[in-house]
């Protein structure tokens, strides 16, 4: 999919989901971060990574029904929604790399607020 194959007006329906999206993420961090600050508990912590995950993808699924119920072939939404999960989570962590790594001086896990 491609966004120059939107219209103005559904442009401005996604920079406006955009805008919500993002606000909602970082909404999500701050409880993330704040649910960890002082727990050190790798059990904790890898509930929460599998907590976080697994509502990611019922999210990705609700996108997918949405395309679904307006027309779209399952296959072919399943098959770009599934790519762009992949592509959405690969982007997350070449951004942390490129930040100098996954473990960083103040992340969630030392406790730290950010």
């Amino acid at each position: 999919m491609n966004p120059a194959d939107l219209t103005p007006e559904e442009a401005a329906v996604m920079d406006a989901l955009s805008a919500e999206v993002t606000a909602a993420m970082n909404t999500a961090m701050r409880a993330i971060r704040t649910a960890v600050e002082g727990h050190q508990g790798l059990a904790l912590h890898a509930q929460i990574a599998w907590f976080v995950s697994h509502y990611a993808g019922q999210l990705a699924a609700r996108g997918e029904f949405i395309a679904i119920n307006a027309g779209g072939s399952r296959k072919d939404v399943s098959e770009l929604c599934a790519g762009s999960f992949q592509d959405g989570r690969s982007h997350a962590w070449a951004q942390a790399e490129a930040a100098g790594g996954i473990i960083q001086t103040n992340a969630p896990t030392t406790g730290a607020a950010q």
